[in-house]
């Protein structure tokens, strides 16, 4: 992929939704607060309660500004008195795509998603579409050891919401966390600062090609399974196309699956969109596209960061 095409890139970063634990049951709903089922959170307390909160249904903007924000935050905490427990056990932040449809970007994310469930060693990885249209609609993974639950999401939003502003939307979630809020506290920072370093820390050419030779690997079981249902090589790697990443490794399946020989020669063909794949072209990625990638990530981040400062200054 052309450095030039991320320049249609315009991402606002900021929260979607935040998950509360307190010792206190609201006994009445309220706005942007649904109630979850109780649950035992440790020996040395009694139940705890958990509610899922939207900051912007309980102050609009809230989830794209910081000082906003800290108002939801003291907004919940009113709605709380008494509590000796009150923290915050999830946190999602969001990366909206307003300006590009979700197929545009869908193998770029999927990829920095597989990459960071590799590496994480995360079992639970999927992509999903719709039933009767076969429309994309999601790629996911869900990582949960005793040090670490995280999971990352980039899905269709402009399907889920067609009125609304946003196209595509990439979610980061840090689940199972306390970050105490009753006597204040600036986690907002650190817990970004942290999936900017997550993110960072995964685009390596080892973690790279751990991809690949995974879904090369598994490619080549499959058309073992399905080769009858396919009229040649080139159909089979056409329909699994979002699984192949690399000039290197469509040489490297032409050359296992087909020819040898002509390995190279189909690969460009594929890569050029000739007459022989019917005019397919093949989106192929490097490190340094992941790496240009998560810089517009981060300058969405940075951007969040100074809505606090700015509102401030105002």
């Amino acid at each position: 992929m052309n450095v030039n095409e991320f320049n249609s890139l315009d991402i606002i970063c900021g929260i979607d939704t935040i998950e509360i634990a307190t010792d206190v049951q609201l006994i009445d709903r309220v706005q942007g607060i649904t109630t979850k089922t109780p649950l035992q959170a440790c020996s040395s307390h009694e139940f705890l309660y958990k509610y899922k909160v939207n900051p912007d249904k309980v102050i609009n903007g809230a989830g794209n500004n910081i000082d906003k924000f800290k108002q939801v935050l003291q907004y919940i905490a009113e709605h709380c008195k008494g509590a000796t427990v009150l923290y915050i056990s999830r946190i999602d932040y969001r990366f909206d795509d307003m300006q590009n449809d979700y197929s545009r970007f869908y193998k770029l994310n999927r990829l920095l998603l597989s990459l960071l469930a590799v590496h994480h060693g995360a079992k639970s990885r999927y992509a999903s579409s719709d039933l009767l249209t076969a429309e994309k609609l999601t790629v996911r993974f869900d990582h949960d050891s005793p040090e670490l639950h995280i999971s990352g999401e980039c899905y269709n939003k402009k399907r889920q919401v067609p009125k609304g502003e946003v196209k595509t939307r990439l979610e980061l979630r840090s689940r199972q966390i306390e970050i105490p809020f009753l006597n204040g506290c600036d986690y907002e920072s650190f817990i970004l600062a942290e999936w900017l370093e997550r993110l960072n820390e995964v685009i390596t050419a080892d973690n790279f090609n751990a991809v690949i030779q995974t879904c090369t690997e598994s490619l080549i079981e499959l058309y073992e399974q399905e080769q009858a249902e396919f009229s040649n090589v080139t159909e089979f790697l056409a329909c699994y196309r979002d699984n192949i990443y690399t000039s290197r490794q469509l040489t490297q399946l032409y050359s296992i699956l087909n020819n040898p020989a002509t390995a190279k020669q189909m690969c460009s063909h594929y890569r050029n969109g000739s007459k022989k794949t019917k005019g397919r072209k093949l989106i192929c990625f490097s490190v340094s596209n992941l790496k240009e990638y998560v810089h517009k990530l981060e300058q969405a981040a940075y951007n969040f960061f100074a809505t606090q400062s700015e509102t401030a200054a105002a």
